[in-house]
């Protein structure tokens, strides 16, 4: 099903060159300049049961895809860190955000909203401009929030601290919640995987995200469930490597959109003593897409976890995933 390491290595298809971020100083991310084709996009309030493949036309899965919408975030990182690689492993291609090292810049990604869960030690400080400026010392009760993303997006703490990310609520014109500031948990430069944790006064939100949290994790064991019980459905997709994919990112850092796909292939590689596998696809994606959710049809999220990591002209491909490789 999937290539071998060698193979891999020579491949065209995966170019760690082609990574997704938006760089707000480097007019070519814009949409007007972007080579890539932009028709099978759909904005969230847009997206209709009819979007799907007619196969996949079901209730859980249209739920699905609205519940991961609303845990999408956009990324902005406003520092590029002195750390951040020159190039990719064993490649000649530059590292993104490589030539602002040291200085300020504005790199646009996209994120996922993965756990949300109050801070009972309460020593955990929210970033907010209102808990800044408090003049009082006393503790405040604050919620954890946790988003993966994509490495290359944030590779760092010091990028974390100056980051933002924006949760933009789709059905509210306008109406967004903005995190300062975050801080990795956990990263895989070779896998381009990362988790981030940031910080939230706001009971409000985090209720609601947790809420939204429950309702995703029980569709997606529902699909699964289904998907495991499918037998021609889960031989057709090993057989012509045609399951589904769905990306919701925020391409060339403007509106939450929905892209729906289909795999390509799998490819795998070692990255130090683990086996770890990405995805191929033809869903979607632009500058902006970088670190954004993937979900493939069937994908058990308690075991792995895919962010969308960059692509080409022609395809478009994860970050690798292996549940030991986490530095």
């Amino acid at each position: 099903m999937g290539s071998s390491p060698s193979s891999l290595a020579n491949s065209t298809r995966f170019d760690y060159g082609t990574h997704e971020t938006v760089n707000l100083s480097d007019n070519t991310c814009s949409e007007e300049n972007c080579v890539k084709p932009h028709d099978n996009y759909r904005q969230i309030l847009k997206f209709s049961m009819e979007y799907l493949p007619e196969e996949y036309r079901e209730n859980d899965l249209f739920e699905l895809v609205k519940a991961m919408a609303g845990l999408t975030v956009r990324i902005s990182v406003m520092y590029s860190s002195k750390k951040r690689m020159k190039r990719w492993y064993d490649t000649d291609q530059l590292y993104p955000g490589y030539e602002c090292r040291g200085s300020k810049t504005c790199l646009l990604g996209s994120g996922r909203i993965a756990d949300v869960y109050q801070d009972s030690t309460l020593r955990k400080l929210c970033q907010c401009p209102q808990c800044r400026s408090r003049q009082d010392s006393g503790k405040r009760e604050t919620w954890i929030v946790l988003v993966f993303t994509a490495t290359h997006v944030v590779y760092d703490d010091t990028e974390g601290k100056k980051s933002k990310l924006k949760l933009l609520y789709d059905c509210e014109p306008g109406g967004s919640k903005l995190f300062h500031g975050a801080t990795k948990r956990w990263s895989s430069t070779a896998g381009d995987l990362c988790l981030l944790e940031c910080v939230t006064c706001d009971k409000a939100v985090a209720e609601e995200l947790s809420k939204n949290i429950k309702y995703f994790n029980k569709l997606w064991r529902s699909i699964e469930t289904k998907y495991l019980e499918d037998t021609k459905l889960a031989e057709n997709d090993r057989k012509y490597q045609k399951r589904l994919v769905i990306i919701v990112s925020h391409p060339h850092g403007g509106d939450k959109k929905i892209s729906v796909g289909h795999v390509i292939s799998q490819e795998t590689r070692n990255i130090k003593t683990d086996f770890c596998y990405n995805w191929v696809y033809d869903a979607q994606t632009c500058k902006g897409s970088s670190g954004a959710p993937v979900y493939v049809f069937g994908q058990n999220w308690f075991k792995e976890e895919y962010v969308h990591s960059g692509g080409n002209t022609t395809v478009n491909y994860s970050t690798f995933w292996s549940e030991r490789d986490k530095q």
